[in-house]
């Protein structure tokens, strides 16, 4: 089969393609290189990796494009937050109530203010203001626009804790 080295192990006939022991790296001449099938193997794992870098990117790309839609969500509700302090109201405003946002056409600038009212109720008052919306003013200092049955709801609540 082969000749023993002096540690005792048998070693093939043959060149081993491989190292066997320190110092015994194989080496091979261009035309051997290219010849040989290590190459298209290296081409098909570079081909690998570059397709894999490349939807890694796509990933990091469509993350970042969702990251700028979510920062640009957060800076929306904060501007409407902000706004929707600076509205006027004659009364202080207090966490956990519900306010109704009308704006009196009469005014010039069509001046917007809140109003504990419903608009049911400020419509007998004053039947010239438009109602816009309802918003709770959240434990946070945070506005939450209500629908209607949502504002039937805690009206009702709140109704029964009076």
């Amino acid at each position: 089969m082969g000749k023993k080295d002096q540690s005792g192990f048998k070693l093939p006939e043959t060149k081993l393609p491989y190292p066997v022991r320190p110092g015994d790296a194989r080496f091979c001449t261009l035309e051997e290189f290219l010849a040989s099938d290590f190459k298209p193997k290296w081409v098909e794992a570079k081909r690998e990796i570059k397709a894999q870098t490349v939807q890694k990117l796509e990933l990091l790309e469509s993350i970042h494009r969702e990251l700028i839609q979510k920062a640009q969500m957060v800076i929306q509700d904060a501007e409407l937050n902000i706004r929707l302090h600076d509205i006027r109201m004659h009364a202080a405003k207090v966490r956990g109530r519900v306010y109704y946002l009308y704006r009196n056409p009469e005014t010039d600038e069509a001046e917007e203010f809140f109003s504990i009212l419903t608009p049911e109720e400020y419509s007998q008052a004053d039947s010239k203001s438009e109602f816009l919306a309802a918003y709770r003013l959240n434990e946070d200092s945070t506005w939450t626009l209500m629908t209607p049955l949502r504002v039937k709801e805690i009206d009702l609540d709140s109704q029964r804790n009076d």
